[in-house]
């Protein structure tokens, strides 16, 4: 059998500031035919950046050196034999906000039974200077394997996998709401 070199895909990507460590920008979409593991790696601006080896996830690192304009990710994915690099274009600007939209606290807190494998509501989020039914998103800017969020009413939930208080006494979740764009037909 002929091996087969990788296939991965390039992007351009938006990311709005402000943004936090841990948020994903994008995840790369990659393919190998002859069913070889991948690996994913960052060949510019680690010190901003990083990306998950197997998954191919891009993360903010350091929020605070993450700068406006435009700025090509140089992504290489390897099989173990063969590299095929990738761009992921990244334009980075300010979130356009409306003065009367947003949270109605800056944090919410909540608290979740130690090791426990039920899926449960922990907070919901209450948005202001919105209409009553109006349709937001809700989206988790930093996922975790241990909450999920209901993508239209703004309920964090855990997923049922166990949290351990010892391995990680918080966690932080940055979670975003949106109004999505119109859609004109």
């Amino acid at each position: 059998m002929i091996p087969i070199e990788p296939i991965v895909s390039s992007a351009q990507v938006e990311l709005l500031l402000p943004t936090a460590s841990g948020v994903v920008v994008h995840v790369m979409e990659a393919l190998d035919a002859d069913g070889d593991e991948l690996k994913f790696s960052l060949l510019n601006f680690q010190d901003v950046y990083e990306i998950e080896g197997r998954a191919g996830r891009i993360l903010i690192r350091d929020p605070l050196k993450v700068t406006l304009g435009k700025h090509g990710l140089e992504i290489r994915v390897s099989d173990g034999r063969f590299m095929k690099t990738a761009t992921v274009m990244l334009s980075v600007r300010l979130l356009e906000t409306r003065k009367d939209f947003g949270f109605t606290n800056l944090t919410f807190e909540a608290s979740f039974v130690e090791n426990s494998t039920k899926v449960g509501n922990l907070v919901s989020l209450p948005v202001t200077g919105t209409h009553l039914n109006e349709n937001l998103q809700f989206t988790i800017l930093n996922p975790s394997i241990y909450f999920g969020i209901m993508r239209t009413s703004g309920v964090v939930m855990t997923t049922g996998n166990k949290l351990d208080r010892e391995r990680q006494a918080e966690h932080h979740l940055l979670v975003e709401a949106s109004e999505p764009a119109l859609k004109l037909s």
